[in-house]
């Protein structure tokens, strides 16, 4: 299935003759189906002796390419990390600095589809979308 689909509406009333008067069809929106329950969830963390991270994922079907978030807390202070056109990358750093041997690191991906000259990004936030992550050396 799709994960990202583009609608457009228009009303219509019931004459008496029982015909349907439509209106205008309304501008085309673009909006994501629930990642939660599809492909955007991360599949594989791990890291080795080197202090990198790898993240992985499903692709997502009309995704253009996708935008890993992290964070050192789980509910604030997410950063965009890397964006890939492919489904996994290794982080070395966060923030400017390594991992942290004592750290928690939190993360979740979003996938972004182009439609025009517009961008449009996957759920950001939700139940499942927090990933934890514990640098273990």
């Amino acid at each position: 299935k799709k994960m990202f689909y583009k609608v457009r509406a228009r009303g219509y009333v019931v004459l008496s003759s029982g015909k349907k008067a439509y209106g205008k069809w309304s501008k085309a929106n673009v909006f994501c189906m629930d990642q939660t329950r599809h492909n955007c969830k991360i599949t594989d963390a791990s890291s080795s002796t080197t202090k990198k991270v790898k993240l992985a994922w499903k692709k997502v079907k009309g995704a253009k390419n996708y935008t890993v978030y992290m964070s050192k807390s789980r509910y604030s202070g997410y950063k965009a990390v890397a964006t890939t056109k492919g489904t996994s990358v290794t982080l070395s750093s966060f923030n400017g600095s390594g991992f942290a041997y004592d750290q928690n690191y939190y993360y979740y991906v979003v996938a972004n589809a182009k439609v025009g000259k517009k961008t449009y990004k996957s759920l950001k936030y939700n139940r499942d979308g927090f990933h934890f992550y514990r640098k273990y050396y």
